[in-house]
């Protein structure tokens, strides 16, 4: 991956790619995993949109916290009057009308990031069969694993959710007619 490939690219183009192009009429084997693979694609821009909303309008009140200031980068080297007049600052632009758009857009995010975490558990804990089934799990890591940044970190430094990870190798290697190697708790 070069320095100019963002996660949001790379996830985009995963949910063109063959292995998760889902058939119209979810039917057969899978089906139900299918079928919300499509509701999972259907969330996804929708999430990122609300994350990134969100992102935009919690640093216009974090400018305005900052044009409070001065204040240290890292207030754990702070003094506690500085510390002090930092979250005064911080208190008082969220309580600020001002502030409304970035709560709002923080509910909205919630909202919607709730609903990705819901249905990335549901579809994370169905047996996959097919490639398509396991292409729709792979999609629901993938955003799992994004929502933590782990994406933002590179490949040998990663820390993933093993929750996430194991139940997608353990669908993989059924799906292969094949068994882990060890005995799992």
């Amino acid at each position: 991956m070069n320095a100019t490939t963002t996660r949001r690219a790379i996830l985009a183009g995963a949910a063109a790619l063959p292995a998760l192009a889902l058939p119209a009429a979810a039917t057969g084997a899978d089906a139900e995993l299918i079928e919300l693979g499509r509701h999972l694609q259907a969330l996804i821009p929708v999430y990122q949109q609300a994350s990134a909303h969100h992102g935009e309008e919690a640093c216009r009140v974090h400018d305005r916290i900052e044009a409070r200031g001065p204040f240290p980068e890292n207030l754990g080297t702070a003094s506690d009057e500085t510390r002090e007049a930092y979250f005064a600052a911080m208190r008082a632009e969220w309580d600020a009308p001002a502030a409304a758009p970035a709560i709002a857009s923080e509910r909205e995010y919630v909202r919607h990031s709730t609903a990705l975490d819901n249905l990335c558990s549901r579809i994370i804990h169905l047996k996959a069969t097919t490639m398509q089934g396991l292409g729709v799990q792979a999609l629901a890591t993938a955003m799992m694993v994004e929502t933590t940044g782990e994406w933002d970190t590179p490949a040998n430094e990663r820390d993933i959710d093993s929750k996430f990870y194991t139940a997608l190798v353990e669908n993989v290697l059924q799906a292969a007619g094949m068994e882990l190697p060890f005995e799992t708790a």
